[in-house]
């Protein structure tokens, strides 16, 4: 109603074509998005009819669109639109790098307790209870996991800056606010916990079956430490082999599309806004 006055005496809204208007309602009690899905879908022939009654507008290249309902709760952003799949899909990248980490950070824990073992094995033969070396173990997991949350977090907020920087826009910098909320820092925190469990649970749980009357021999962990480097050594290597090739890959990635020339020359170009309308008096 506001934009016939905005934008009077010609408004858009009335223009034949225009894909400008988001059409925003309110889901009647008890009725679903898919209920509300089905309903549209069941008068889309009509309202297609009455749009566009001679066909122009929505044949053609527009012949594959159709009505749908998403849910408003977020608001209708262009940016989600575009950019929803190549987040899903970095994301997923992430998720598969994050748990590579977290095994490799579990092989370098396990090394680092089996030149310990003999501690362990000491403090249990003094009568320290498995689960308080358990704890200590996961203490020290801890540790490492929190130190990355802080130098995440930071690095997180520094590169989504960035990258917002990096977003085309015509009117200048977007309008998006990416300073950390405390839900974010809250999913953080829950990422990192389970991180800090996914990599420290094993090795814990093995410095916590120690056996005092034989890992307090020298000979006895020595044999585990031949039996530890057996696979310890390999599955090193293969992780690191795994994160050089996933990192080369995304890397040559970007590169290509780096180079890929688009055709066009965005050199010197000047975007403006050019009100002809009082031209026409």
């Amino acid at each position: 109603a506001f934009e016939e006055i905005v934008n009077a005496p010609n408004p858009h809204r009335h223009l034949a074509g225009g894909f400008w208007l988001t059409v925003m309602g309110r889901l009647k009690d008890g009725q679903m998005v898919r209920s509300a899905q089905a309903n549209l879908l069941a008068t889309e022939k009509q309202v297609r009819e009455e749009a566009d009654p001679q066909h122009i507008y929505l044949s053609g290249f527009f012949s594959a669109f159709h009505i749908g309902v998403e849910s408003g709760r977020a608001g209708r952003s262009y940016l989600r639109i575009i950019y929803s799949q190549p987040l899903l899909v970095l994301e997923i990248l992430v998720g598969l790098l994050l748990l590579l980490c977290c095994a490799n950070t579990a092989l370098l824990v396990l090394a680092r307790l089996t030149s310990r073992q003999r501690e362990f094995a000491v403090r249990c033969a003094l009568g320290a209870p498995r689960a308080r070396l358990f704890r200590q173990v996961l203490t020290e997991v801890g540790l490492l996991a929190a130190c990355g949350l802080a130098a995440g977090i930071y690095l997180g907020w520094v590169s989504a800056q960035t990258i917002v920087a990096m977003l085309p826009s015509a009117g200048g910098r977007l309008p998006i606010d990416v300073t950390p909320r405390a839900v974010i820092l809250a999913f953080c925190a829950g990422v990192s916990v389970l991180s800090a469990l996914g990599a420290g649970i094993w090795p814990a749980w093995r410095a916590s079956r120690v056996a005092p009357n034989v890992d307090m021999k020298q000979g006895a962990v020595i044999s585990h430490s031949q039996r530890l480097g057996r696979w310890f050594v390999p599955a090193q290597v293969a992780v690191s082999v795994t994160l050089l090739s996933a990192a080369t890959l995304l890397g040559s990635t970007f590169l290509r599309l780096l180079a890929v020339d688009s055709g066009f020359n965005g050199d010197g170009l000047v975007v403006a806004d050019v009100d002809l309308r009082p031209l026409k008096s």
